[in-house]
């Protein structure tokens, strides 16, 4: 697989946001794009990534089928060098990939091993959403201040037709509720369709809130009794979705 992206920091980002999660991912690469399924340690956590050739400006080849697996770790520390106009070029072998980090008038080189990863191929279904709110990731940046590290508890989501309630109570700290009203700038329904509370837990919705580092075009859906939707749009036809399990006790949030 060879391919070239136009901005090291955009896909810097992107797999930062994943190294949340997941440290160890396997890069799927067909001649359709690339592709990134993993979950979580305690398996309450799944994220779908999808790249079209259009994330690559077309500078993408695969003529087979090939699986890239990488250390996150190790595949950051050398992408964070690159700026938002630096180019990344990408060529994979049998157990290692070559990375350039092109500026303006320099060129860096990184060849990184693979690793091995064992897993089965998985995928998620389409599931039709009992709500869908498209939402600035604005938002979550406040209700992060205001509810998340207030008690640094499980947070519960419940919406109505006109509001979307985030509470949160803690026995030592207290409890804190934030009252949405939709549609306001920012943040409208796609669909509402008497969708129930959903409760997750403080850890795992920290880290989803960070999906706004990624792209500003968010939405947030779940069907009742089914793990929420974070879904950002990447391009045209390039997305990142990932999903968190309703909490049912306090071992379901992350580490």
């Amino acid at each position: 697989m060879k391919c070239t992206i136009p901005s090291a920091k955009a896909f810097y980002k992107l797999l930062n946001f994943i190294a949340q999660f997941e440290t160890n991912v396997k890069i799927t690469c067909k001649q359709a794009g690339m592709s990134i399924f993993c979950m979580s340690m305690c398996h309450s956590v799944f994220i779908d990534a999808k790249l079209d050739p259009s994330y690559c400006n077309g500078e993408y080849q695969c003529d087979e089928d090939e699986d890239i697996c990488v250390n996150l770790t190790v595949l950051l520390a050398a992408l964070k060098t690159g700026g938002p106009k630096d180019q990344l070029k990408i060529c994979s072998t049998q157990d290692t990939i070559s990375i350039d980090i092109v500026s303006e008038d320099q060129v860096t080189n990184y060849t990184i091993k693979q690793v091995t990863i064992d897993d089965e191929t998985m995928v998620v279904p389409e599931i039709e959403e009992d709500v869908c709110i498209n939402i600035h990731p604005s938002f979550f940046k406040t209700w992060k201040k205001k509810v998340i590290d207030f008690t640094k508890a499980s947070v519960t989501f419940t919406p109505t037709k006109t509001n979307l309630e985030l509470k949160s109570e803690d026995t030592t700290q207290g409890a804190v509720k934030v009252t949405q009203l939709i549609p306001s700038s920012g943040i409208d329904y796609e669909t509402f369709n008497g969708a129930k509370p959903i409760t997750l837990g403080n850890k795992n919705i920290d880290k989803a809130f960070n999906i706004g580092d990624v792209s500003d075009q968010i939405q947030l859906g779940w069907k009742n009794t089914m793990p929420i939707r974070f879904g950002a749009k990447l391009t045209e036809y390039c997305s990142l979705k990932v999903y968190l399990a309703p909490m049912a006790n306090d071992e379901m949030d992350e580490d």
